[in-house]
């Protein structure tokens, strides 16, 4: 049988012998273990423990970005209103920001700008997370997406084939006080279907930037 008092008295015993093994910790310990708690409230408050945000990588115009799947290089940019060849016009309050890129696949598969390819989704414009990302404005609309050389119909990469692509985003007007835009390129996490119908289907969703492309932007009429 226990009885409730002998433990409850053992319990005090053993607390307090506790109480006094800290009492008698030499007094450098104690001063040493408040400093180290002072020290760790400052870096609490001043954020120190927060996970640091790793800046993109920043290149320039010209400059070439490889990612896993793609290799990206921006040659121009400018502001218009209207791209006459692809009957294009910027609503009120907008402007069309017209970026050519010269691209190459370099996965083993083709591969559409803008479009789904061999049953392969990139994702690379016109989704919530685009792979090809404006990184300081946003657009008002869908992008359009045409070949540099005025080629019709939709835009396909062959592995291995460079090409150049020229995207327009339509973005606020005010956007053209800026002498700059930035293009974030995102290396792509890569995912397939679940299910027998679309198990060959393949699909990139943005992950990290690869790279912050620093683009100059020209203002046409």
């Amino acid at each position: 049988m226990t009885i409730r008092g002998d433990v409850a008295g053992g319990a005090r015993a053993i607390a307090a012998r506790w109480v006094r093994a800290i009492a008698d910790l030499p007094r450098g310990i104690w001063v040493a273990a408040a400093a180290l708690a002072a020290l760790l409230i400052v870096i609490i408050a001043t954020g120190g423990l927060a996970q640091a945000t790793a800046e993109p990588r920043r290149v320039d115009v010209g400059d070439e970005v490889r990612t896993g799947q793609l290799s990206v290089t921006v040659l121009d940019a400018e502001f218009t209103r209207e791209v006459e060849a692809e009957y294009l016009d910027a609503d009120d309050g907008e402007v069309l920001l017209v970026m050519t890129i010269a691209m190459e696949n370099l996965t083993d598969r083709p591969i559409g700008v803008g479009s789904t390819a061999d049953r392969i989704d990139t994702n690379l414009v016109n989704h919530d997370r685009p792979l090809l990302d404006l990184a300081d404005v946003e657009a008002t609309d869908s992008a359009y997406v045409w070949r540099a050389d005025g080629s019709a119909g939709q835009v396909y990469l062959q592995p291995g084939v460079p090409s150049d692509i020229t995207i327009a985003w339509p973005v606020p007007e005010a956007t053209i006080t800026d002498a700059t835009v930035s293009l974030d390129v995102h290396e792509a996490s890569i995912s397939t279907g679940a299910v027998v119908l679309s198990s060959r289907v393949v699909t990139w969703r943005a992950d990290d930037v690869a790279a912050r492309i620093v683009v100059p932007v020209r203002e046409t009429s």
